[in-house]
């Protein structure tokens, strides 16, 4: 396997695999990106999964949603999908971009793109990691709505840890401890393009905590 290292602000990218590239990062997603680094020559279609924050939730304003994650453990587990993913289609390239801490409304929280040489593989591709992204990878999600009040949100599989009373609601830190993983993701509007048609990676080891209350 090929290593290629990058920085982005914050951010932080993690695959020992040239042909996939991983990033959780604080920064705003960019499709382009994500777009870039999946195209090959080889490649015949590029599909694109965005999820954004959508202004409301069963009836109530979202003002934002806020993410945490545990961030060694939510780049083994894209890993995984990515491998599991390969093995049910072909595809060439594929980039997972997830972002924590505050995400405003029209805003994307996740960005993923699959590359391959025909539209079918591609999309089928790009349906399974969003889907298997929501169910399985450690990253939690928090609504905050208009009137002030939060909400968590979890899937049974992977809940997040409770934090200690005395806990800051800022850059709260915790020892977590790990089941298997699963992310409650429900909130996107998504935005799945198929068109025609270079980043990268490193790796991250402690929980992150970027909520910002």
């Amino acid at each position: 396997h090929t290593h290629t290292h990058t920085q982005m602000a914050d951010s932080r990218s993690s695959s020992s695999d040239a042909n996939e590239m991983l990033l959780i990062t604080a920064d705003t997603l960019s499709v382009e990106a994500a777009t870039a680094f999946a195209t090959q020559d080889e490649a015949g279609a590029i599909s694109v999964f965005v999820g954004t924050t959508r202004n409301n939730f069963h009836g109530r304003k979202v003002a934002r949603l806020e993410y945490e994650c545990y961030e060694s453990m939510a780049y083994k587990e894209m890993s995984r999908l990515i491998v599991e993913m390969r093995r049910r289609v072909e595809v060439l390239r594929v980039a997972i971009f997830h972002r924590i801490g505050v995400v405003p409304v029209r805003e994307a929280s996740v960005v993923i793109a699959v590359s391959s040489p025909h539209r079918h593989e591609a999309m089928e591709g790009c349906r399974f990691l969003i889907d298997e992204l929501k169910a399985r990878v450690p990253i939690w999600k928090k609504e905050v709505f208009e009137d002030g009040s939060k909400l968590w949100k979890e899937n049974c599989e992977c809940k997040r840890p409770r934090l200690a009373a005395n806990s800051s609601s800022n850059h709260e830190s915790q020892s977590i401890t790990h089941k298997h993983a699963s992310h409650p993701h429900e909130q996107h509007n998504g935005n799945h393009h198929n068109h025609n048609g270079h980043h990268h990676h490193h790796h991250g080891g402690e929980p992150c905590n970027h909520a910002h209350a």
